[in-house]
């Protein structure tokens, strides 16, 4: 079974992202203690944010 990636809270985070610019996705990936979770942004649209060498691979890769 796959894990469920932790969420940020609120219903939309858009503002946190540009208020906290660079330091947004590093802050939630130590809070969270993952190298993934799910915000919400841009009208409440779900978004999933990855890091690491796997996920630059996965981002880059037009084959997948």
């Amino acid at each position: 079974m796959a894990k469920k990636l932790p969420k940020d809270t609120g219903l939309d985070n858009t503002l946190k992202m540009i208020n906290e610019a660079y330091t947004y996705v590093p802050k939630r990936l130590e809070k969270f203690g993952t190298k993934a979770f799910e915000t919400r942004a841009l009208g409440m649209k779900p978004i999933v944010v990855i890091s690491g060498k796997a996920a630059a691979e996965l981002f880059y890769d037009n084959d997948k």
